[in-house]
C-alpha cells in the first residue's frame, strides 16, 4: 500500500498516453485513494512525510521516462529502479502502494472505466502520489 503512494504522485503529471480524459481521471482517482487511505490510516504527518520524502528518493533512481502497459507497470519500475540504492524500507513502502493501486486500477478495469492495453508512465504515479500526500 506504501508503495502504491509513492507511485500515485509520480503517474499524475506525465498523464496516460492511450486513454481518454475520463479513464484517466479514473486511473488518477485510483491511485490518489491508495495514497490517501495509507496517510489516513496513521499518523497523518508523519505517513505524509514519509511518502514525500520517499517519492522524491525513488524519483531520482527512475531512469528515462519509461511508459508501459498497466498490467506490466509493476516489471517496468521494478528494471527501472536501480533498488540496490533504496533503503529496504522505502522499498517495502514503494512495493506496497504499487501493489494497491495496481489492484484499484484492475477493479476500474473490470468496471469498464479504463480499456484493456493502457499505458502509464513511472512518473504518473509517482506525481499523483505525491501531489496526494502534499494534499496533507
Amino acid at each position: 500500500m506504501k508503495l502504491v503512494l509513492l507511485l500515485t504522485t509520480l503517474f499524475l503529471f506525465s498523464g496516460c498516453s492511450n486513454m481518454s480524459v475520463t479513464q484517466k481521471i479514473s486511473a488518477n482517482i485510483a491511485w490518489s485513494q491508495v495514497t490517501a487511505r495509507y496517510i489516513a490510516e496513521g499518523n497523518v504527518s508523519v505517513r505524509k512525510a514519509r511518502v514525500v520524502e520517499v517519492v522524491d528518493k525513488i524519483a531520482v533512481f527512475v531512469e528515462g521516462n519509461p511508459e508501459a502497459p498497466i498490467s506490466t507497470l509493476k516489471e517496468v519500475i521494478n528494471v527501472t529502479v536501480d533498488w540496490s540504492k533504496v533503503p529496504t524500507a522505502d522499498r517495502l513502502l514503494i512495493n506496497t502502494l504499487i501493489d494497491a493501486g495496481l489492484a484499484r486500477i484492475e477493479n476500474e478495469k473490470l468496471k469498464g472505466r479504463i480499456p484493456e492495453g493502457s499505458r502509464m508512465r513511472v512518473s504518473e504515479i509517482l506525481d499523483i502520489v505525491k501531489q496526494t500526500a502534499l494534499q496533507y
